[in-house]
């Protein structure tokens, strides 16, 4: 009798620890929201099958600014929530870094100076978004690289 007992205290103390230990972001919102969108049907997304895994990209749009020059915005949300992350990796952010790579209308690279690896970081369960602008008024096509560093 006194094994059960103990079994259930256990249990109920380590349920109340795992669900204790979840990040939430708590988001507001206009409804119905008043931006108009315009997404991309085609996610030009590379990164490999680990970061996919850890950070999500939400939502991917694009637009041309009045000087003709495409722009392009993601977001991305960190998918490292939960007792289990937080067990192995603790409350810190997660690392990594993009990098624009941006086409022609004849499919062609468009080398810049501009095309570097940009840090960042993305707490636990949050959303951040990155953007680029092209460097050319002829580049009208993009492909975004992540990867974690």
């Amino acid at each position: 009798m006194k094994t059960k007992l103990l079994l259930l205290a256990v249990t109920i103390i380590l349920t109340v620890i795992i669900s204790g230990c979840q990040n939430s972001v708590n988001t507001m919102q206009n409804v119905p929201p008043e931006m108009q969108l315009t997404a991309v049907q085609n996610k030009k997304i590379i990164t490999d099958s680990i970061l996919a895994g850890r950070v999500k990209v939400v939502r991917l749009n694009s637009e041309v600014l009045p000087t003709g020059f495409m722009k392009v915005q993601a977001a991305l949300r960190s998918e490292r929530v939960g007792f289990f992350s937080w067990l192995i990796w603790g409350n810190e952010p997660y690392k990594i870094a993009y990098r624009f790579t941006w086409f022609n209308h004849s499919g062609m690279k468009v080398d810049t100076a501009a095309s570097t690896w940009i840090p960042m970081e993305i707490m636990p369960g949050d959303v951040d978004y990155i953007s680029g602008v092209a460097p050319t008024e002829q580049c009208n096509d993009f492909i975004i690289k992540l990867k974690q560093i």
